[in-house]
């Protein structure tokens, strides 16, 4: 009788493993790792054989190498991409700029690259004590004082602006984006605009830009006040999968590959800017 019950109660733990590892298994399948991004060139974009480029796409796709993954990337537009990682399990996110209002919303995975914000000029500024060159550079971002500089909205470097006493917030002026500050200052609608140096080179590129009207960099924001780009996994993603990434992303960071992959590509756009 006893052998019987113990038999019994065997097979009842055996099915109630089965069904736990099959709904396991479905919940897998029903949701898969899907990666999610916007087009913020030349970061990450979908050039015009659907293939997604620019270096935090190329980290992506060698971290899914490196854990021998094959994950197909969807582009949205940014407010999409953003409320898909928000609220799907399993939504891998890039790049995203961690913020003290984001910090709860994702695990996060570590920083793949610097934004490196600065303060972009004309070459022939007639600036006291500055020339163009390697001598136009800042030491104190008051020596842009009564000149007008052009930020992004809602800038993280806002407050380290508004820290700067020969600064007043009238000279401030806010652009949409990067792009429209750059074509701002192209227009003299503004003295000094505030970008990421990677992001500049590209759009002398793309807009075609004449040498004599290339912003010159005069400052560049302190490490401190100066945001990167992340990896981040949505909230409800097992932490299995989360740390996996993790350990895998340090190691690329540890063999050099994320740095160098962002140095090309900064170095590729620098050649095309003086060709």
């Amino acid at each position: 009788m006893k052998l019987s019950l113990r038999c019994a109660f065997l097979g009842l733990f055996q099915c109630l493993v089965l069904m736990l590892t099959l709904c396991c298994q479905q919940a897998v399948a029903a949701n898969p790792l899907r990666i999610v991004t916007e087009n913020m060139p030349p970061y990450n974009y979908q050039d015009d054989s659907g293939k997604v480029s620019g270096p935090s796409a190329e980290v992506v796709h060698e971290l899914l190498k490196s854990m021998n993954l094959t994950v197909k990337m969807e582009v949205y537009p940014w407010a999409r991409a953003y409320r898909e990682a928000t609220n799907a399990p399993n939504v891998l996110i890039f790049s995203i700029v961690r913020t003290p209002q984001r910090e709860d919303d994702f695990h996060w995975l570590s920083g793949i690259g610097p934004i490196d914000i600065q303060l972009f000029g004309s070459a022939d500024d007639d600036i006291t004590d500055c020339q163009a060159g390697n001598s136009a550079r800042f030491d104190d971002l008051n020596r842009a004082a009564n000149r007008t500089i052009g930020l992004l909205r809602q800038s993280s470097q806002l407050n380290f602006i508004k820290s700067h006493q020969d600064i007043q917030a009238t000279d401030l002026v806010v652009g949409k984006s990067y792009e429209d500050l750059y074509k701002m200052h192209q227009r003299g609608r503004i003295d000094f605009f505030l970008a990421p140096g990677f992001l500049v080179h590209y759009l002398n590129n793309k807009l075609n830009t004449p040498s004599q009207h290339l912003p010159t960099s005069y400052y560049t924001i302190p490490s401190k006040h100066q945001r990167k780009l992340y990896l981040a996994f949505s909230k409800n993603t097992p932490m299995q999968t989360v740390n996996k990434f993790k350990t895998a992303l340090e190691k690329l960071h540890q063999s050099g590959k994320v740095a160098q992959i962002f140095d090309k590509f900064h170095a590729q756009l620098v050649a095309k800017n003086t060709l």
